[in-house]
């Protein structure tokens, strides 16, 4: 349970990035309406139809804007926002990983020389 609410919590501020987003473009749409939109365009773009989503999210986003009466304009701008920020956060870590790679935990080990007789 802790986790299913750890994960709702993480989508909600995702979803406030993307409202953030969609206020620098000035388009006059409230925070629920971004996060019911976003949860329909999340679940279409989990279909590998497209690579990375494009052009299913930019889809689903012109559908959904003009249920709110916004301009197709204003939902491809948004999506091509939400793909450029998302790769730039993804190629962060990436590069973040690749840079500092993985360190194994050091697991002291007994050498062989004082390794006793087995117990019977």
């Amino acid at each position: 349970i802790v986790l299913i609410l750890y994960s709702c919590g993480v989508r909600l501020v995702n979803f406030l990035a993307i409202y953030v987003l969609a206020l620098s473009l000035n388009i006059p749409i409230t925070y629920w309406q971004i996060v019911l939109a976003m949860a329909i365009v999340n679940l279409v773009t989990m279909f590998p139809v497209t690579v990375a989503g494009i052009g299913t999210r930019d889809a689903m986003l012109v559908f959904l804007f003009s249920i709110y009466a916004l301009s197709a304009e204003s939902a491809i701008a948004l999506s091509k926002l939400i793909l450029l920020v998302t790769t730039l956060w993804r190629g962060g870590g990436s590069l973040s990983f690749l840079l500092l790679g993985t360190t194994k935990p050091h697991v002291p080990t007994i050498p062989s020389d004082e390794i006793g007789e087995p117990l019977a």
